[in-house]
């Protein structure tokens, strides 16, 4: 009876553990402690950007690792890597797909990441672009925004490659080259508020170039967007630039990939507010971020958040309590669904199982009994009590519970009743 005794609370056991490594691993209620983030060259808009997210998130206990990387297009790429520990970076919306990337998803659209084209002299005043001859242009480093706008840009407006001199440097050192008179036009792709963008836009014999043709471009490529600089945007004192400007932009997205927790998800929404929500040269307060999307869908944590926002247990408790409420939940939420009906089902299922063992012997019993009332020769009566003898003693071997012991016992009565009414004792 010993061994069934501990059979109940081992199935107990067995189907809490199950429950709760299934809640685990559908809920995910602990975070990780550190997250990887591509961001971008030095000084660029992005790894000024991730330094602040950095500092946020590091407020709540998590540690955000900045990765530098080329631009936009080497974030991409390292985040489309399943080998890459890479789980969130700054993309330009338009340059991910979901055939190229199913399993990245969008927090929204962060901040505007204009293409400056700065130049010097007249450089891009006297003739048209076809015509530049040795001309030295920066177009931005590989893997860049700028670098993959700049090229596309030069080949549709027919800039020779062959009679100009191309170069890819980064943005400190093309907005220097440029203010020395080293460089004639350099690309850069960065938020207004970037020091190197305020710089050149103030510093005179840099002018901005003006895209009279945006509208153009805009309506071949719907990434983009047509922004206005303003005339005194770089100085009012000395009117830099001189006159408002259009230029090109494209919507800066924080990109994630889907496994990314979502408690991860939404600090890193709460961060952005603070962060990207501040006005600037093209926006007023608190336009970003948004859930502007192109193509690569919302997460769910960046939908829920922009529909009714913070996660229901992050608006009243601080990050790390949250977490360990949701855990604590996580342990409660399979014990309460699964078990406690099963523990509540199974002793009456159990019971019946166990009586079931009984009922059977007693129908063997029923059968040897109807056989010997019937019968008087010496050879079959013989056989039926060899049977009866086997009976006896697997009804002597069985290991039921002790509540079950009356009615082995009673059994082994009617056993021997049988025995000594019908095969004698």
């Amino acid at each position: 009876m010993l061994r069934a005794a501990w059979l109940y609370p081992a199935v107990v056991v067995a189907l809490a553990a199950a429950s709760l490594a299934v809640a685990f691993g559908l809920l995910q209620p602990t975070p990780p402690r550190s997250v990887v983030i591509s961001t971008g060259p030095p000084g660029s808009t992005y790894q000024l950007f991730a330094e602040e997210y950095r500092d946020r998130l590091a407020a709540d206990g998590i540690e955000l690792v900045l990765r530098e990387s080329g631009g936009a297009e080497e974030n991409l790429e390292r985040l489309n890597d399943p080998d890459s520990d890479v789980s969130v970076g700054f993309v330009s919306m338009g340059l991910a797909t979901p055939a190229d990337s199913p399993d990245l998803r969008s927090l929204g659209a962060m901040f505007y990441e204009p293409v400056w084209v700065f130049y010097t002299g007249s450089a891009l005043e006297e003739a048209p672009p076809a015509e530049l001859r040795g001309v030295k242009i920066s177009i931005g480093v590989p893997g860049g925004l700028a670098h993959l706008v700049s090229t596309r840009m030069l080949e549709l407006l027919e800039v020779s490659e062959e009679e100009n001199e191309i170069l890819e440097l980064e943005a400190f050192e093309a907005s220097e080259r440029l203010r020395d008179g080293e460089l004639d036009i350099a690309f850069f792709a960065a938020s207004a508020g970037t020091p190197v963008v305020e710089e050149l836009l103030g510093t005179e014999g840099v002018s901005l170039a003006h895209f009279t043709q945006a509208d153009a471009y805009v309506a071949r490529y719907p990434g983009l967007i047509k922004l206005t600089v303003p005339a005194g945007a770089g100085s009012l004192a000395r009117r830099l630039p001189a006159e408002d400007a259009d230029i090109l932009a494209f919507a800066g997205s924080l990109m994630v990939k889907e496994s990314l927790h979502p408690a991860i998800q939404s600090l890193l929404l709460d961060a952005a507010v603070e962060i990207h929500g501040v006005p600037d040269l093209f926006h007023t307060l608190g336009p970003f971020p948004r859930p502007t999307t192109l193509r690569i869908p919302l997460s769910d944590s960046a939908d829920q958040f922009y529909r009714s926002g913070r996660p229901f247990l992050q608006r009243y408790l601080p990050f790390w309590m949250a977490v360990l409420v949701l855990q604590l939940v996580t342990i409660l939420l399979p014990l309460i669904a699964v078990v406690y009906p099963v523990v509540k089902i199974l002793p009456g299922a159990f019971g019946w199982a166990m009586r079931r063992r009984i009922t059977r012997l007693y129908g063997e019993l029923r059968m040897i009994e109807l056989a010997a009332a019937s019968v008087d020769d010496v050879a079959t009566r013989t056989r039926l009590s060899d049977q009866l003898e086997s009976l006896d003693r697997r009804v002597r071997r069985l290991r039921l519970p002790s509540s079950f012991a009356p009615l082995v016992y009673t059994l082994r009565l009617h056993i021997d009743v049988v025995r000594g009414r019908f095969l004698g004792s």
